[in-house]
């Protein structure tokens, strides 16, 4: 039975098909030789005149940007430019790979006017900078601006000329490769029709002999596949009687349907529980997104305007009792410091700004309470670009002077730190004050107080501030006694901004 079934089916079919895949084979080698050879010609010309277009997109990309940045003055402009100017540095040395393989007098010319676009280019950011920079007074001209931008737009139109030459050119040529390589094709096509007309001859007079069996019990598979497909529960099973590989094969399938039915009743009940989960999922992360920016939202709104009343009225006092110059600093002070806050109060600063609102404060709560309490700065001056959220400093310094030194008429102080470590940023408050109770300093370390509602609104605005900001990569400790509080905070180090 063995050696009938590899006569029948694998012996018969070899003899009668080798010779059809011979002559296909060789006529098809041919055919995509020919075509091959004709097409790569007609590819290289397509991709030369295709990176020749992305080069003028890519000029055109970084045009836009220098127009925008010279219109708006927009930061994000100047740095789209800066990427675009590399893309299309790049491209250019593709365009001189193409003049390097064969020379092209437009195409180099192209390529070194872009060169000079691009310095052009160079030199108007640098006096957009210049102009918009507000560390130092403005030395540049809008008249310099304008001519630069100009001399910019010159080139550009130089360069639009010739491109549109180059590829006019460059797309005629392409053209006639293509129309021939089309003609050659038309003919190869011939040749494969009357091929085609052969083997079909071949096969009609080997398919009366053989394959009529094999035909007939394919179509029996087929249609059984065929009923699988429009209903999955289908209960009748595929009998053949050819006493072939396919009788083997249509018992195989008999059995693969009744595990397949019994798995699908398995995997849809399945399938429902795994879309719950799912949904319940992403309602979840939904529902935590939401939670973490009202909490931003919520915790940079509530910096507490008692201290600003007080000020105002101390002003006030002042006015009477004093004469005007002091009042003037004081209120000069006070201004600095609210126009900090109004400014500065959802942006990322840095820590050297942080200590200058603060010297303010300081001044200001020095003008209220005299010589009741000192102020100390230990600073390590390379931590002065260390990005960080507004008002951290602040509402720390006025909690110590709240609640740890609020009760003494003297010897009252706080002294402020800041270290600079390998990875991180150190800042320090210190006051010599009454203290936290325990259960207070416990919460704080075990993260629990962040969902209390307590006196102490300040710290708890701090730490969920620095926590969103920095993605919980932060150390926020509190080591209290009466005499001695220190608030330790330690934060990913200078200018990291994973929050921003």
């Amino acid at each position: 039975m063995d050696k009938e079934r590899k006569r029948s089916i694998s012996t018969e079919y070899k003899k009668g098909y080798s010779v059809i895949l011979g002559c296909v084979l060789i006529m098809f080698a041919a055919a995509s030789m020919g075509n091959w050879m004709l097409s790569l010609g007609y590819e290289s010309a397509l991709d030369e005149l295709l990176e020749l277009n992305q080069l003028f997109v890519e000029i055109e990309t970084a045009n836009m940007a220098i127009s925008d940045a010279y219109l708006y003055l927009r930061e994000s402009s100047m740095e789209g430019y800066a990427e675009e100017r590399e893309n299309v540095r790049r491209q250019i040395s593709v365009v001189e790979q193409q003049v390097a393989r064969e020379y092209s007098r437009a195409k180099k010319d192209l390529a070194c006017m872009t060169e000079t676009y691009l310095e052009e280019c160079d030199d108007l950011i640098l006096l957009l900078k210049s102009y918009g920079s507000q560390d130092k007074p403005q030395e540049v001209s809008d008249k310099e601006i304008d001519i630069q931008f100009r001399a910019t737009q010159e080139v550009m139109d130089y360069i639009n000329t010739s491109f549109k030459d180059i590829y006019s050119i460059e797309l005629t040529v392409s053209l006639e490769k293509k129309q021939t390589m089309a003609e050659i094709s038309r003919a190869i096509g011939f040749l494969q029709i009357g091929l085609l007309v052969l083997v079909l001859a071949i096969y009609l007079k080997h398919n009366l002999k053989i394959i009529r069996n094999i035909s007939d019990s394919l179509g029996q598979l087929t249609r059984f596949v065929e009923c699988i497909k429009e209903n999955l529960y289908h209960t009748e099973r595929l009998e053949l009687r050819s006493h072939d590989e396919l009788t083997i094969l249509a018992d195989t399938m008999n059995d693969m349907l009744d595990i397949i039915q019994k798995q699908v009743c398995q995997l849809e009940q399945d399938g429902q529980i795994r879309a719950q989960i799912k949904e319940m999922e992403i309602d979840n992360l939904r529902l935590k997104n939401e939670l973490q920016s009202s909490q931003m939202n919520l915790l940079q709104s509530r910096i507490n305007p008692h201290f600003l009343f007080n000020t105002l009225n101390m002003i006030s006092n002042s006015a009477v009792m004093e004469d005007a110059e002091q009042t003037r600093t004081l209120i000069d002070i006070t201004a600095e410091y609210l126009r900090y806050n109004l400014d500065r109060l959802t942006k990322t600063v840095s820590l050297s700004e942080e200590i200058e609102n603060l010297k303010d404060y300081i001044y200001i709560q020095k003008c209220r309470f005299e010589d009741r309490f000192t102020f100390a700065f230990d600073l390590d001056k390379n931590c002065g670009i260390q990005k960080m959220p507004c008002m951290i400093l602040q509402p720390l310094v006025e909690n110590a002077l709240k609640h740890g030194i609020h009760n003494m008429l003297t010897g009252g102080k706080v002294t402020i730190r800041t270290r600079q470590a390998p990875t991180y940023t150190i800042i320090e408050i210190e006051d010599n004050g009454c203290g936290f109770a325990e259960e207070y300093i416990r919460k704080i370390r075990n993260g629990e107080f962040e969902y209390e509602k307590d006196d102490h609104v300040g710290i708890r605005n701090i730490y969920m501030r620095l926590k969103l900001f920095y993605h919980a990569e932060i150390v926020f400790d509190v080591d209290s006694h009466p005499g001695k509080t220190v608030i330790h905070i330690e934060i990913p180090g200078q200018g990291i901004l994973q929050g921003e």
